[in-house]
């Protein structure tokens, strides 16, 4: 029905304002309480606030694409995750 550009531009579209929703919600509650220095705060927040989540989603969209059905996809995107996070 859709070409993969379309549906690749719409997931972009929509995912990324949610994802700096979610995150900025996350890095304001998360950084200055944790007495973190605040001349950092701007890499910091474009890091940790935008591009990390933007990337860690796309990848899970990639995997559930892949996979047979949604139980598997979660399988697959919790046990890969966590390489993501030991990097």
């Amino acid at each position: 029905m859709y070409s993969w550009t379309a549906l690749i531009t719409s997931q972009i579209v929509v995912e990324v304002p949610w994802n700096i929703l979610g995150s900025s919600l996350f890095f304001f509650t998360w950084y200055w309480t944790c007495h973190l220095p605040t001349d950092r705060a701007g890499y910091a927040y474009l890091v940790l606030g935008v591009i990390f989540p933007v990337y860690y989603t796309t990848i899970s969209q990639a995997f559930a694409s892949m996979a047979p059905n949604a139980e598997t996809a979660a399988i697959i995107f919790g046990f890969l995750f966590s390489f993501v996070l030991t990097l």
